[in-house]
């Protein structure tokens, strides 16, 4: 219908560029539409008869009418570039995965269904009337067809990537014009990168994507995600984390075997609408081994496949005792209850030392007569024998500076965990606030001369993070959990451990008749972990209730697990994943250290693979090349099945140990997966590329030049007259309504105007307001917590804010808050202020620095006070109004907790991760203010910087800095939502002053009416004489070179250099 009303395709309109034929000046144009404007107003204020309602419609259809034969007095031209007929090349690239060959009831798979769409629409046949035709088909890799009808039907992986790279290659040799591509979106094999997107891109060659399938699966469950431990100590209870998309189920059950053996099962009730529910699953890691983990949902009743309904993943289980040395300074009840504890788990040592006098120390557990004879460790390899270490209630001057280095060390570069636990002597009435160890605690210990040890009842209770951790979990059912928790007697003792450090997690609270203190808190340090326990009488959990009850055994088994688990081998096998699925390679990297576990960079690796059916794999050993101990390991696992990888290592004669991992590969997996239109992907393609998406009920308004033009070959302009379009203002009224006056206006005079873009000025002279739309930015840098995080947090912020400034010509609407200004209440308040201040055609941005945190059901991000959670966060932002864009843009660790959680429409989110678990400190936020400023960052060198371009540059950036420091990467940037290309984040070089400064802009619009009054003379160059065409185009070209020499002037003035005024545009 619209095609029909505008004469030509939408895609001419939106593609094309609109001019006027005539030669007439634009500013007559104007002048006489307001004068009619005036005219109309003077005859309708005459007109009392009638209200102001009847006037006003009248009215602006009075000035509609009047708008539109002066638009068409004008002659409005489309100017196009088509393809030249059969001078290029059009590839149809057909998916013939697995998931695209399954059967879909009556209908057939979506291949069949794709085939006949394609041959019924006469879609091909019209692509090969103008240009040659080439068929391609691809699962793992791409191949040539002679016809649709020889499609193999291939089962393999979906490769959209390297299929495409393969077949762009022929642009090499051919005038290559456009891909088409049919297919699901599915894309499992790794091959679709924010790198890969961008080597497309830069072909010049657009990907057309036909979307192939439905948007969400029917009748179906799926078991999307599975995250389980690699390894685990024998005898401890593990936690499965299992995603499942469903559709409108009411609940289904996850089952754990190992191997055939089932060893957990759980009901998961489903929320009865489409979505993604996360759940956790206890299980026992057993006896010494491998646990070969098989997580299956039930099917449910008549579902559409049940082949998505289980996952894989292997645990080796470490049969060797974890070794925990607990110093403690004089004779106490937790001492010996905790050891009590200790002594029931087979799986963990207890090495105690108990001062019985000034100068003897009672031991217990130890090997020898020899392990620690004197009490305290005699050399820094004595203390790195134990995984964990406990100070109780002795004063840090009991060790020698020596043994406190030790201490530092032991944490940073041992990777061992330290806690502290309360007493007299203990924490900072021990004086261990002023010692080194003291800048590794999550507090700062209190040293004043008030005692902080002292005599409060309280009662433990559980936080957030501590009902995910599994140190607090009594129960795997969280209301019994609680349950148990709060039944639990009070504790008669308490420490200030003083004010926490931003990186610090709260596990357990001291609930007081008064306020809720801290009592178990801990933070990552180097390697290893330090944690701080602010009471010593836990010993009541058990004393206080019958024998048999096991609460206060349980507590402590798995508090000391957490503290001992973690704690590096000096030799180490790391996959990537416990489970390959559809790939032959397996790749690993190994860390070599030493005795003093410092990196061997020179070793000699002797790395061997072999397949449960004997068969031994092809391993390959690369040094990182970075001196750092550390190797990369490739297994040609050749066929299915468990692979047990054995590594050793050797300096010189010397040898350094062992380690010993096992791998899985299964085949025919990730097509099962995903069994739905993945139209996001799709969509991304052909934007990234300048195609377009078509849904395969759609394919009529492909065939035919408009569709597929290129930027490359073959291209033939084509001027089109539209004056019999007249409905082209009403096709972009909708979208027009939410643009301002003054900016439909200043559309109006710049060159190259769109169709869309006269739609926009007529809507803007029919009553649009005259206020110009607002960008409205928001930057907050979280705390650092230490001095390089916080130096880092302060210059990305800065640079933020002030590319944000130059972007939005208008400091008065960018907020950076930063350091101690950076609270939860500001941000409140900031957030509060904008959605006041927003009004229709305004945009807002929202960046975030600094440290996130998730505890497996909410994101944190730490600031001075009380965090800010996700929630809090999105209930503000869900105050906006819904048609302002907004772009939000979180660069902390663990932000990907929220990328699912937050995505609304006209919503475009950006996280430095792809999930919550992915806690590291990030690099994302330090290169997405570098793309802010880097002409790199500008891919298409407009001299601005969009949200995708800067999004692309920092993903890239994150990729290239692991890749130079040999590490796996350990961070995923996400995007969600759609149109990140709409925001502008940063204008560079000249393209930043034509934003900011007043006498650029006003030439700026002046450079347009000229440019415009060019387009429109242009088409006569048929229609009249050569020497008249000269005449007429001549002047018009002096004073646009006149307009170009004062442009230049006033760069130079700036410090710019122009190149001849085309900065201009």
């Amino acid at each position: 219908m619209l095609d029909f009303l505008l004469g030509h395709s939408i895609w001419a309109f939106r593609s094309g560029e609109l001019a006027f034929a005539r030669g007439w000046p634009l500013w007559l144009l104007f002048a006489l539409a307001g004068a009619g404007l005036a005219a109309i107003v003077v005859t309708l204020l005459r007109r009392s008869e009638l209200n102001i309602l009847q006037r006003g419609v009248i009215g602006l259809l009075q000035f509609a009418f009047l708008a539109l034969a002066l638009l068409l007095l004008w002659r409005p031209v489309l100017n196009v570039e088509r393809i030249r007929d059969r001078e290029n090349v059009v590839a149809v690239v057909v998916d013939d995965s697995g998931s695209m060959n399954a059967p879909h009831g009556q209908q057939g798979s979506w291949r069949e269904q794709a085939v006949r769409a394609l041959q019924d629409s006469g879609a091909l046949e019209q692509i090969g009337a103008s240009s040659e035709l080439r068929l391609f088909a691809f699962d793992d890799r791409a191949q040539s067809l002679e016809s649709l009808d020889a499609l193999p039907g291939g089962a393999g992986a979906t490769r959209i990537g390297d299929a495409l790279t393969t077949v762009t290659q022929m642009a090499a040799s051919v005038p290559m014009a456009a891909v088409v591509l049919v297919s699901d979106g599915a894309e499992n094999g790794g091959s679709l990168d924010e790198a890969q997107l961008a080597r497309l891109s830069a072909t010049g060659i657009p990907v057309h994507a036909i979307g192939v399938g439905p948007e969400q699966s029917d009748n179906d469950v799926e078991l999307e995600q599975l995250q389980a431990p690699d390894s685990a100590v024998a005898g401890e209870m593990l936690r499965a984390v299992v995603s499942i998309r469903h559709q409108r189920q009411r609940g289904t059950r996850v089952r754990v075997y190992d191997g055939e053996k089932l060893v957990a099962a759980q009901e998961v009730p489903l929320p009865g609408k489409a979505g993604l529910t996360t759940v956790g699953i206890e299980f026992p890691a057993g006896e010494e081994g491998v646990r070969d983990l098989r997580v299956a949902l039930d099917a449910v009743k008549d579902e559409a496949s049940a082949l998505n309904n289980e996952r894989r993943a292997i645990i080796d289980v470490d049969g060797r005792p974890r070794s925990v040395l607990y110093i403690e300074g004089e004779p106490r009840w937790e001492y010996k209850f905790m050891r009590r504890a200790a002594d029931g788990d087979r799986s963990l040592r207890v090495v105690s030392a108990m001062r019985a006098t000034p100068n003897r120390f009672y031991r217990q557990g130890v090997k020898s007569g020899d392990e620690l004879k004197e009490g305290l460790p005699e050399s820094e390899a004595e203390l790195d024998a134990f995984d964990a270490v406990i100070l109780g209630s002795i004063e840090a001057a009991a060790f020698s500076r020596e043994q406190h280095e030790w201490l530092k060390d032991y944490v940073d570069r041992r990777g061992g965990s330290l806690l502290m636990l309360a007493g007299r002597d203990g924490m900072g009435d021990g004086g261990w606030g002023r010692v080194p160890v003291q800048a590794l605690l999550p507090a700062r210990l209190p040293g004043g001369p008030q005692p902080s040890y002292g005599s409060l009842s309280t009662r433990a209770r559980l936080t957030t993070y501590g009902e995910e951790s599994p140190i607090g979990r009594l129960d795997a059912d969280p209301v019994k959990n609680q349950k148990l928790w709060s039944e639990l007697p009070s504790l008669t003792d308490f420490q200030n451990i003083g004010p926490l450090r931003p990186g610090a997690v709260v596990l357990l609270e001291a609930q007081s008749a008064q306020r809720a203190d801290p009592l178990l808190v801990w933070q990552r340090y180097g390697r290893g972990s330090t944690w701080l326990l602010a009471t010593a009488s836990s010993w009541r959990w058990q004393m206080r209730l019958p024998l048999e009850d096991q609460r206060h055994e349980q507590f402590w088994r798995q508090l000391l697990h957490a503290l001992a688990a973690p704690a590096p081998s000096r030799l180490s096998l790391q996959a990537e994943r416990s489970v390959y699925e559809d790939e032959g390679t397996l790749q690993l990297e190994a860390q070599v250290l030493d005795e003093t576990f410092r990196p061997v960079p020179g070793a000699v690796v002797n790395v061997t693979a072999a397949a449960d059916s004997g068969d031994i794999a092809p391993v390959t050993v690369e040094p990182s090349g970075r001196d750092d101990g550390r190797y990369r390991l490739r297994v040609q696992a050749a066929v299915p099945g468990m692979y047990r990888v054995q590594m050793t290592a050797k300096v010189g004669d010397r040898a350094l140990g062992e380690a010993e991992t096992h791998l899985r590969r299964v085949d025919g997996v990730r097509e099962q997966f995903g069994l739905y239109q993945h139209r996001p992907m799709l969509e991304r393609i052909a934007r990234e590329t300048g195609g377009r998406y078509w849904a395969l009920g759609d394919l009529a308004g492909l065939p035919g030049g408009d569709p597929l033009l290129t930027r490359r070959h073959g291209r033939a302009a084509d001027s089109r007259p539209v004056e019999h379009a007249a409905g082209a203002a009403a096709a972009g009224a909708a979208e027009a309504l939410g643009m301002d006056a003054a900016s439909a206006l200043e559309a109006a005079v710049k060159p190259g105007m769109t169709a869309r873009r006269i739609a926009c000025i007529a809507m803007g002279l029919l009553g649009a307001a005259s206020a110009r739309a607002a960008t409205q930015v928001l930057v907050v840098a979280g705390l650092g917590g230490e001095t390089q995080y916080e130096e880092r947090f302060t210059q990305w912020s800065q640079t933020m804010a002030g590319a944000a400034i130059t972007a939005t010509g208008n400091k008065d609407t960018v907020v950076r808050l930063a350091g101690e200004a950076a609270t939860r209440e500001a941000i409140t308040r900031e957030l509060a202020r904008i959605t006041r201040e927003l009004a229709a055609g305004d945009q807002f941005m929202l960046m975030l620095v600094g440290h996130g945190s998730f505890d497996g059901n909410e994101y944190r991000l730490n600031l001075p006070g009380p965090d800010i959670t996700g929630s809090e966060l999105l209930a503000l932002l869900e105050k906006m109004p819904a048609g302002v864009p907004q772009l939000i843009v979180n660069g902390t660790s663990s932000s990907g907790a929220v990328a699912e959680k937050w995505t609304r429409a006209n919503r475009v989110i950006i996280t430095a991760t792809r999930s919550g678990g992915e806690r590291n400190a990030t690099r994302f936020a330090g290169y997405w203010a570098e793309a802010m400023t880097q002409d790199a960052a500008d891919r298409d060198k407009d001299g601005a910087v969009t949200a995708q371009e800067a999004y692309d540059y920092a993903t890239r950036k994150v990729a290239d800095a692991f890749k130079a420091d040999a590490a796996l990467l350990t961070e995923h940037a996400k995007l969600t939502g759609s149109e990140p290309g709409r925001f502008v984040v940063a204008r560079l070089g000249a393209a930043a002053l034509f934003a900011s400064d007043p006498e650029l802009i006003a030439l700026r619009r002046q450079q347009g009416g000229i440019e415009s009054r060019l387009a429109g003379l242009k088409p006569l160059k048929t229609d009249l004489p050569r020497e008249e065409y000269y005449n007429r185009i001549e002047p018009v070209l002096v004073e646009l070179a006149k307009l170009g020499e004062k442009v230049d002037a006033r760069l130079a003035a700036l410090g710019v250099k122009s190149g001849g005024g085309n900065a201009v545009r």
